[in-house]
């Protein structure tokens, strides 16, 4: 919505169906989950970088979004297989982080892939590598953030001092604030990105220009005291740009 010329941030709320997968009969435990062999899954997708606008499949997030433990199972000594684990984030959450590891009997776990493409799908595959007892059990977490998100273009900003568009976020004391058009999920940038975040008295507490090894914009700010803060988005010196820009607040 609309205060004057400055926009009042309002958080995306991203729903997904949930899914889960069908559980199936396994000694000792109650049930394991779907188990597809290696060339099956999906897990050979290369997993996109901080510049695609997502987070790396071993970053932890500040929440923990699922977690469980399978038993596995299979006679097959040495072979590999893919578990698939978990369900859709929170509503206006997105993936940050997942792992996984065996706890006891033999072989190895740990975290595959994640099950499709969509930041809002914490679905993840578990790849197991059965050990010489063919058997153990295998413990698994997945991590979330609340994501909000703004689109934006401008031009001739004077780095983010005029023509901005501008945000009002309140914030708490002992806050962070993490806004980036790179470095979060769902993000992204066209053009040279210049952001700067103003404190309630109006003065300057926090700005980039280049972040993520390119000209996207990336700030974390560890909030001091409590009031609303102004973020403007914009563009280096007089240059035109635009994007998505993405703030999680912790």
């Amino acid at each position: 919505m609309k205060r004057g010329n400055t926009l009042v941030a309002v958080g995306l709320i991203i729903t997904l169906s949930g899914c889960g997968a069908e559980l199936e009969p396994a000694a000792p435990s109650s049930g394991e989950q779907e188990v597809l062999p290696v060339d099956k899954a999906p897990d050979a997708r290369p997993q996109p970088s901080a510049e695609d606008g997502s987070v790396s499949a071993m970053s932890f997030g500040p929440q923990l979004e699922a977690e469980g433990t399978f038993w596995y199972t299979t006679g097959l000594s040495g072979k590999s297989y893919n578990v698939l684990q978990g369900g859709a984030c929170k509503p206006g959450f997105v993936r940050s982080g997942a792992t996984a590891q065996t706890i006891d009997g033999s072989g190895s776990c740990s975290f595959g892939a994640w099950a499709s493409d969509v930041t809002s799908d914490c679905q993840m595959y578990a790849h197991v590598v059965v050990g010489s007892f063919g058997h153990g059990h295998c413990t698994w977490k997945t991590y979330s953030m609340e994501m909000h998100y703004l689109d934006y273009t401008a031009s001739n900003t004077n780095s983010a001092q005029q023509n901005t568009m501008d945000v009002q976020i309140d914030l708490t004391a002992g806050q962070t604030i993490n806004v980036g058009t790179c470095g979060l999920p769902g993000v992204s940038a066209s053009g040279d990105t210049y952001l700067r975040l103003l404190g309630a008295t109006g003065s300057l507490v926090a700005s980039n220009d280049d972040a993520c090894s390119g000209v996207s914009s990336n700030l974390i700010y560890e909030v001091p005291a409590t009031g609303t803060y102004t973020l403007k988005m914009g563009c280096y010196s007089s240059t035109s740009c635009g994007g998505r820009v993405g703030y999680s607040i912790q």
